[in-house]
């Protein structure tokens, strides 16, 4: 079995016109663990285009079209930096969605938290990354696993789960960037010379 290549590419106007994209956010098996209760009410293509005008005024905020093999528009990626009254806190929050189901199950989503990741400590000199996810999609907790993400801790029935029709523990994982990890290790293993 061929592997695919898989892009980040800008997120565009076309994107968000795209009828798939349209149908992703309208297909109740996709929204399920989104975390978007909103959509489950319908999301037309004017919804999808006032989407993309938030997203490009916001400099906090980089957003992608997943790309397999050079055209096929399979699913977005997000980052949105952690901001704290006002400051840049160096934590980015992680988030994706394989909207074509056809593309389920085939590791993609791992590849694509790995190349998110890689772009927020490159591009951004993040020093954490952060997610969330329902515990129930197992498939999301393993693809940030074996993203580099570890568990930090899980929230008791805190998100409700629409197709279940009751609430899911949240998982809350983190991923440090090789030299933040480093140093987060060293100041609580030094002893403090300032006493």
């Amino acid at each position: 079995m061929n592997t695919p290549r898989i892009e980040l590419t800008p997120f565009t106007i076309t994107h968000a016109r795209n009828r798939n994209y349209v149908m992703w956010l309208n297909d109740a098996q996709v929204l399920r663990y989104l975390g978007r209760p909103d959509y489950h009410h319908g999301v037309t293509l004017r919804d999808c285009e006032r989407y993309f005008e938030d997203l490009t005024t916001d400099r906090n905020v980089s957003f992608f079209a997943v790309v397999l093999d050079g055209d096929r528009f399979v699913g977005t990626g997000k980052l949105r930096k952690v901001v704290t009254a006002g400051s840049d806190t160096g934590v980015v929050d992680v988030g994706l969605m394989v909207g074509d189901r056809s593309c389920w199950g085939l590791g993609i989503g791992s590849r694509v938290i790995s190349l998110l990741s890689d772009h927020a400590f490159q591009s951004w000199s993040s020093r954490k990354l952060v997610a969330g996810m329902y515990a129930g999609n197992q498939a999301c907790v393993r693809a940030f696993l074996k993203g580099g993400f570890h568990i930090e801790g899980q929230l008791q029935a805190h998100i409700w789960d629409p197709k279940l029709e009751q609430f899911d523990d949240l998982v809350l994982m983190g991923r440090f960037s090789d030299r933040s990890r480093t140093i987060h290790l060293k100041s609580h293993t030094e002893p403090r010379t300032d006493q």
